[in-house]
């Protein structure tokens, strides 16, 4: 008989309210008959027709028996197991999937910003070549300037004076 019931329902065939039979599963070692379906757990009514007596012979049998003997009790279904590890570790390739994308990214924009700092210093480069060329320039005109200026006024004095013998 498996037939699986909400725990209120369980309860009205009992004959007992809820929250003994909250206490009741509780107190189960071994708690094969609590199953959860759709979020709500559910209590196999196999429950019912178990006797005390026979509880009682399992546990003293399993005591009995040296722990190396003994089974360990698993709480889940190895099925269960089984579809949480394949999950997990679809998870796990695909986080590695994202991490070998974000790492690739990561190193074209390195790259990238590199060739930008290897351009924005030859600019830079240039553009202080093309400043000291402008200060040098400047530095040997201020030098020349005085002769220049002279060249222009004897030139200026030379036509004035052919101006004048021209009259």
């Amino acid at each position: 008989m498996n037939k699986l019931v909400s725990i209120a329902e369980f309860a009205k065939m009992c004959g007992k309210p809820k929250a003994e039979v909250y206490k009741m599963l509780a107190e189960e070692t071994n708690k094969p008959f609590v199953s959860v379906v759709d979020g709500m757990k559910m209590v196999d009514i196999a429950i019912l027709d178990k006797k005390p007596e026979e509880e009682d012979k399992k546990e003293e049998g399993a005591e009995s028996l040296p722990k190396s003997a003994q089974k360990p009790q698993q709480s889940t279904d190895e099925a269960s197991t089984h579809a949480t590890i394949t999950a997990l570790t679809a998870r796990i390739e695909e986080l590695e999937e994202e991490l070998k994308v974000k790492d690739n990214t990561i190193m074209e924009l390195s790259l990238k910003l590199a060739e930008m700092a290897q351009k924005t210093q030859e600019i830079s480069e240039k553009a202080l070549n093309t400043v000291a060329q402008q200060q040098y320039l400047t530095a040997i005109t201020a030098k020349r300037l005085p002769w220049y200026k002279r060249f222009l006024a004897i030139g200026k004095a030379k036509d004035e004076r052919e101006n004048i013998y021209a009259e």
